[in-house]
């Protein structure tokens, strides 16, 4: 098992039926994670992020994937993103996740990401809302 907590930001756009993207900064959020490995090698794992964004209006969203693990430190994910609250989007990520041991429980991960967020309340007509986030910070084995 294995917790994070850290902060991110990086570019959203949004993809309109024409075919062009518009992209600028996505607000920054903190969050925080959660990995529980289901072998006993830890190679392969189910994942939680909860994250709040802190700019301009305030959102609450979360995260799940199954992470597979290249090696200790690097691993790559898949799996399902979206805001909650105050309005709905939902969709698919995919990203890794690199790992710099700071000793042997803590370390500083950098957790790239792309996520494709087609459904909700929150997303503009025709269009898919996508997100290219960086979140980074420390994580600890628990």
């Amino acid at each position: 098992m294995d917790g994070e907590v850290g902060l991110g930001s990086g570019l959203e756009g949004g993809s309109p039926r024409d075919g062009s993207v518009s992209w600028h900064r996505a607000r920054t959020r903190a969050m925080v994670g959660l990995d529980l490995a289901v072998d006993e090698d830890g190679y392969q794992a189910f994942g939680f992020r909860g994250f709040v964004e802190l700019e301009h209006a305030t959102t609450v969203g979360a995260s799940l994937h199954y992470t597979f693990a290249l090696s200790k430190k690097v691993g790559l994910f898949g799996g399902f993103t979206g805001v909650i609250a105050p309005e709905t989007l939902v969709g698919v990520e995919a990203g890794s996740t690199i790992v710099f041991p700071l000793g042997k429980t803590l370390g500083i991960f950098l957790e790239p990401s792309l996520a494709a967020l087609p459904l909700g309340s929150d997303v503009p007509s025709g269009s898919v809302v996508i997100w290219a986030l960086l979140n980074a910070g420390l994580r600890f084995g628990l």
